[in-house]
């Protein structure tokens, strides 16, 4: 998770970190994932969600 962490905290573009999280979010319903899997997954997107809410926290304090 820190690889992933690491590439999440790199990127600057809320509009990649979306598009990454709705590919995350997409893959989540597949039968073929066992729950701590899924759990791996949602703990990705959370981890999505705070970048983009600290990015978007950042440009509002900037302007």
């Amino acid at each position: 998770m820190s690889s992933f962490r690491n590439e999440i905290e790199a990127l600057q573009d809320i509009g990649t970190l979306r598009e990454k999280k709705n590919r995350i979010k997409d893959s989540v319903v597949s039968p073929d994932l066992n729950w701590d899997s899924r759990m791996k997954l949602y703990e990705q997107v959370q981890l999505i969600n705070s970048r983009i809410a600290y990015l978007s926290t950042q440009r509002k304090s900037s302007c």
